[in-house]
């Protein structure tokens, strides 16, 4: 499930929470691009992410 929580005009920072549900073990790529209300590109490169799904107890 994604939520998106807007900018506020104090902090002027947007959050978007990203909590999926049932990801099999790998490697994953997350990719996102914003834009203001305006229309505005928020940058001129996507913030890209990587991350690894482990589903098994690491603790021994």
């Amino acid at each position: 499930m994604m939520v998106f929580e807007p900018a506020t005009s104090r902090q002027n920072k947007a959050r978007v929470s990203c909590r999926p549900e049932h990801l099999e073990d790998g490697t994953y790529k997350l990719s996102v691009m914003g834009r203001d209300a305006s229309g505005n590109s928020s940058g001129y490169e996507n913030y890209k992410i990587e991350f690894e799904v482990f589903s098994q107890s690491m603790i021994t």
